[in-house]
Parts: C-alpha cells; structure tokens; sequence
C-alpha cells in the first residue's frame, strides 16, 4: 500500500480532478493532461490563445511567464445557478478546462491549469444555450507548476 501525507492525498485528489487518474500520481511531474478537441462549440485555438496571452499580461502572479501555447482538456461543462427573487434554476454559462504552457523568463517551462468561462445569454429559469459570440473568460491561473521543456512541447502544433 502507498502511505501518503495529506500534502500528498491533496495533490493525488487535485491530479483525479484536472487529468482523470486514479492511483499512484506521483509520476506526474512531467505529463501533460491529454487534449481534448473536436468537441460541440469547442473554443478555437485563437480564441484560447487570446485570453490566455491577455491572463499572462494582466495576472501579475505569472507576468514572469511568456506564453507558448494553450489547449483544452475537457468540454464544455454547464454551469447552472438558481437566478431571481424566485430562485429558478438557470443555465448562466459553461466551462472547459485548459493547461496554458509557458516559457519562464529564467529559460525554464511551466504549466498553469486554466477554468475557461463562456457566459450564456439567458432568461432567468431557462435551460436554453445561447452562447453566441460571448467571450471567453478566464477568472485566474493556478499556480504554475515547473516541468521540463522536452515534456512541455508535447503538444505544440
């Protein structure tokens, strides 16, 4: 059996959470989460290259990151609120996972996980998707998580 910390349990929940593993993730240090595409309304990659350059520009926790590539790794999710004096429930937006891949201003590369949002345009109690052209979000980046450059690349197109 694998004795792990509480430091260490966390990290395994939050690997299950971001890449769908379960067991030992300690291996982790240099995978990548698996791209996920081709999937209804997926963001395109200029528009994901976008948000996330404008997060790198104005996040001042990751403005030593220069941006290398984005992609997403899960579809949409949607995202339901309770909306109104009468608390209906309302589909208010949607979100997909991405892993921002960066080059540190020291030469190094690293990773942020990223909650990409797409506000819906609604009427309050309704369950009706319509996105639109609204504009894609992300609230803030995780920490950045170091991994080696070979490892990094492995999904540029």
């Amino acid at each position: 059996a694998i004795i792990m910390s509480s430091e260490e349990e966390e990290k395994a929940e939050l690997a299950k959470k971001y890449h769908g593993i379960t067991g030992n993730t300690s291996a982790l240090s240099d995978e990548l989460p698996i791209p996920v595409t081709g999937f209804k309304d997926a963001p395109t990659a200029a528009a994901l290259n976008v948000v996330a350059q404008n997060l790198l520009e104005t996040s001042p926790s990751i403005t030593d990151s220069k941006f290398d590539y984005v992609y997403t790794t899960t579809e949409w999710q949607n995202i339901y609120k309770t909306v109104g004096a009468s608390a209906l429930n309302t589909l208010v937006g949607r979100e997909c996972k991405a892993t921002l891949v960066v080059t540190t201003k020291a030469g190094g590369c690293g990773t942020h996980n990223l909650r990409v949002f797409q506000e819906n345009t609604y009427t309050t109690g309704t369950f009706t998707e319509n996105y639109g052209t609204n504009k894609l979000t992300i609230p803030r980046a995780n920490s950045r998580k170091d991994i080696d450059c070979s490892a990094a690349k492995k999904y540029k197109k």
